[in-house]
């Protein structure tokens, strides 16, 4: 069994129900584009991610064993009362529906521009080149994006283009290429951290 399987076997209840429903909600696959297969529970298993690093501190609370951090956050949302279930359901529909609004087809995902091209509408996307959608920038910009006003969210819209070129250029910088690669507890601050202050330069 895959460790998503396993966990949710262990630690049914609110925080299983919950999973499965935002993991099948048409926001997240639209915000995916369906490219999260729900063999062996990986969507699940994103869901719990964005539940893990929302809920908790993750500067405090992750120290590198990212098994016992989403554990820790199911036991933690498994005692929350309905009021704070409704609450992380908005929150999570807001986050993915403005990924899907300002990323599109890049959501979730390190992209790359060609030449000096310039995403201006839907007919420029098929010249830029996409990775796979990756664990690591899923968690990055939940966190991010969670910390924000629908207002600031919306100001970052209307300057999509801007701001995708942004996030593209920071995908050379070094330092945001080894915080990407790993998962310990330093790289995953110093990506968030980067993330945020870029996040300042549009809100």
């Amino acid at each position: 069994m895959e460790d998503q399987e396993i966990r949710q076997a262990l630690y049914q209840g609110k925080v299983t129900e919950l999973i499965e429903r935002l993991a099948k909600s048409e926001i997240f696959l639209r915000a995916t584009q369906n490219a999260i297969r729900p063999d062996r529970m990986l969507d699940r298993e994103y869901v719990t991610r964005f539940l893990a690093f929302t809920e908790l501190d993750y500067t405090k609370e992750f120290e590198g064993n990212i098994d016992h951090y989403l554990i820790k956050a199911m036991k933690l949302v498994n005692n929350y009362r309905e009021s704070d279930i409704r609450r992380i359901e908005d929150k999570f529909q807001t986050v993915m529906g403005y990924c899907a609004e300002i990323f599109g087809k890049f959501a979730f995902r390190k992209y790359n521009r060609i030449k000096e091209q310039i995403l201006l509408s839907k007919s420029y996307n098929e010249n830029w080149r996409r990775g796979p959608i990756n664990k690591a920038i899923f968690e990055m910009w939940s966190v991010c994006f969670s910390e924000l006003t629908e207002e600031q969210l919306d100001k970052i819209v209307c300057k999509r283009k801007e701001f995708l070129m942004k996030f593209c250029d920071m995908q050379q910088d070094r330092g945001f290429i080894t915080a990407i690669k790993a998962g310990d507890q330093h790289s995953t601050n110093r990506r968030i951290d980067m993330a945020r202050n870029m996040l300042k330069e549009f809100v």
